[in-house]
Order: structure tokens, then sequence, then C-alpha cells
């Protein structure tokens, strides 16, 4: 059978939009909570979460891949009666400054792999593991990743605006409503 990577990558190279499920739970669980442990004490490996949201960021600005969007799901700990309760952002503070050196090494060799020019793959060697969430933040609230591409994308953020809803423009892109 393929390999979860090899499938991963298949599926992302097709896609249109990435959108990660991104979870800390109080007990340090969810798909970030591990994150927390890279760089402690020389602690290192390969973490699937960091390797998606680092090939998605350095696919997204490749033209030649299809991947145009990233909406990150940000959500906290399962609340009783369902739903999820608030991310505890204040954990972000953990994440190490310095990059995953087995993480950022397999994302640069597939990235390599894929044909990324040697400039882009030298950037991944670099980036920290805090940089990757930032970045993934930074999509999550920038309006600019809404209207670019978008028919109508400036009217709808204007009209967001004025209705003080610019939060929602994540829920926007999702269903792609425009």
């Amino acid at each position: 059978g393929q390999s979860w990577l090899a499938g991963f990558i298949h599926g992302l190279v097709a896609s249109m939009i990435f959108v990660p499920l991104l979870s800390w739970t109080e007990d340090d669980q969810g798909s970030l909570g591990e994150l927390g442990r890279i760089g402690v004490d020389g602690f290192d490996r390969v973490d699937n979460v960091l390797i998606e949201m680092i090939l998605a960021i350095a696919l997204r600005e490749d033209p030649r891949f299809a991947v145009h969007a990233i909406l990150p799901l940000i959500v906290g700990p399962a609340a009783e009666g369902g739903g999820f309760g608030p991310f505890p952002f204040y954990k972000l503070a953990r994440l190490s400054d310095a990059p995953s050196k087995a993480t950022n090494t397999l994302a640069a060799t597939i990235l390599r792999q894929l044909g990324l020019g040697e400039d882009k793959v030298q950037a991944v060697h670099r980036l920290s593991v805090k940089q990757v969430l930032q970045e993934m933040r930074r999509l999550r609230s920038d309006p600019e990743y809404f209207q670019r591409g978008r028919p109508m994308g400036s009217e709808v953020l204007e009209w967001l605006q004025e209705e003080n809803l610019r939060s929602y423009v994540p829920l926007f892109v999702y269903h792609r409503l425009d």
C-alpha cells in the first residue's frame, strides 16, 4: 500500500484548498500538542502536522501547484455538549524558535523532488516551529487571503467590515461564499 506521506503529498498537490484542523488541549494533546516538545532538551522528530503545514505553505507560493488557499481551523478542546472550547493561544509561546531539523529536512527533500527552486528549499530549512504556526495564524486572519482571486471579494470584505463581521472571513472562504 501507499504510505501516509505519499498519499498526503499526492492529495495536497491536487488540492486547491488546504484545511488543517489545529487543536491543542490542556493536557498537551491534539494536533499541535506534540509540537510543544520539539526543541525541549534537544528533542526532535518528524512531526506529521508540521510537515503538512510546511509543505502547504511552500506549495501555495508556487503557481505550478493547485494549492491557492490555506484555511486553518483552530479549535480548543472538545466542549461539553458538543463543539469545541477556545484554543489555548498562550501555549503558542512554548513553541520552539528553532527549526525541527528532522521535519524540515524531510520537507526540503520532498519540495526538491517536486521541483521547487533551491531558494525555496533552503528557506524551509530555516523555518522555526513557531514561524510555521505564525504563518498559519496570519493566513487565518489576512483579509488579502480572501480577496485574491475571489469575484467580488472587495465588496464582501467591505460589507463585513461595515457590519463588524470581518472575523467571519475564514467561514466565507471555506464555503466559497462571495
